[in-house]
């Protein structure tokens, strides 16, 4: 009886291969090899909140970010300001850092009474004094702040405030300085009683204990307030008179390009000590006969029309809150192609 591979009737039945010849192979058919699929398009990363806040950290970008529009041809100017600030035993203190300015003064360090402590010699803005660009606009900003102090005599509350909400200092402001020198005028208390009121209470505010910012780069990263005023070119004043300063200030707030970053140091038993960090990115145009204008270059291009927005947005949304945590979600991979 023939075996069921023998039996033509059986599912198991094998065609007999022909004899080959002599000094030749026998011939098989080869089954015919599946046909390879496309690879899959890869996908750009989302543009999540924690990428939003990296692209927009002005400590680890040199180059401008994307935008779908062309602004011209610009130098990319980065600076980073660094210094120590002390909290008082009697009074609040406050920060109030503008890169809207296009100019040297971009901070106001002052008392809850209305004294100036400085800004001028600390604003990130006043290392381009030497050459200053005809005109430009603020691309990227922010601060980073620890607390340095030892951990028996750190104390204290800190309050932040992200706001894209302009300020209104109604003539309360009168730096009287030099041009080596920080303010020495003052802003009155009303105005500086408004400052620490919106910060510990405003809306959109946070509070932060002095033991928390004892660690990490407490960054908070300042996006565009306005889509308008931030792809706006504005006048660079190179002036150091007090006048021309407040008058300066006020008109930014009038069409502010960047939030205002205001922080208040609680007062403290034992005084406490804080390193500063000010970070900016600006885009600067010079005039044609210098030299500096040789470097000028356009921005690169966004594929995407609406980037730039989503990223402002989310940007925005995060406010007073520290940026370092939902970076360090990306883990240095992922970086979208804009």
């Amino acid at each position: 009886m023939a075996s069921v591979a023998e039996n033509p009737d059986s599912v198991y039945y094998k065609q007999p291969v022909a004899a080959a010849p002599a000094g030749k192979k026998a011939y098989t058919r080869k089954p015919k090899a599946k046909a390879k699929k496309a690879p899959a398009k890869k996908t750009s990363t989302a543009i999540t909140k924690a990428y939003s806040l990296d692209y927009m950290n002005p400590f680890t970008h040199e180059y401008p970010p994307a935008d779908p529009d062309s602004f011209g041809k610009f130098v990319t100017l980065n600076n980073v300001s660094r210094f120590e600030f002390q909290t008082s035993t009697t009074k609040d203190r406050i920060f109030v850092f503008n890169p809207s300015i296009q100019g040297l003064y971009q901070l106001i360090l002052a008392e809850d009474d209305g004294t100036v402590l400085g800004g001028l010699d600390k604003s990130p803005s006043r290392r381009f004094y030497t050459e200053p660009p005809s005109s430009s606009r603020t691309l990227r900003a922010g601060v980073k702040l620890r607390n340095l102090t030892s951990n028996q005599d750190t104390g204290g509350i800190v309050h932040v405030l992200n706001t894209s909400s302009p300020i209104e200092t109604e003539g309360g402001w009168n730096p009287a300085i030099d041009a080596t020198g920080p303010a020495t005028g003052g802003i009155t208390s009303t105005f500086a009683a408004e400052l620490v009121a919106s910060a510990a209470g405003g809306h959109g505010s946070c509070s932060f204990t002095a033991i928390s910012l004892q660690t990490g780069d407490n960054l908070f990263v300042i996006p565009p307030a306005g889509h308008s005023a931030y792809h706006t070119y504005d006048e660079w004043d190179n002036s150091l008179s007090g006048d021309d300063l407040a008058r300066g200030w006020d008109r930014k707030q009038k069409n502010i390009a960047m939030n205002n970053l205001i922080i208040v140091f609680g007062k403290t038993s034992v005084v406490n000590t804080y390193e500063f960090a000010l970070g900016i990115q600006i885009a600067a145009k010079y005039p044609m006969n210098t030299i500096i204008s040789t470097f000028q270059k356009d921005a690169l291009k966004s594929k995407d029309p609406d980037f730039i927005k989503k990223v402002e947005s989310h940007v925005q949304e995060h406010g007073s809150q520290i940026a370092d945590p939902l970076i360090a979600m990306l883990g240095g991979g992922g970086k979208k192609k804009a």
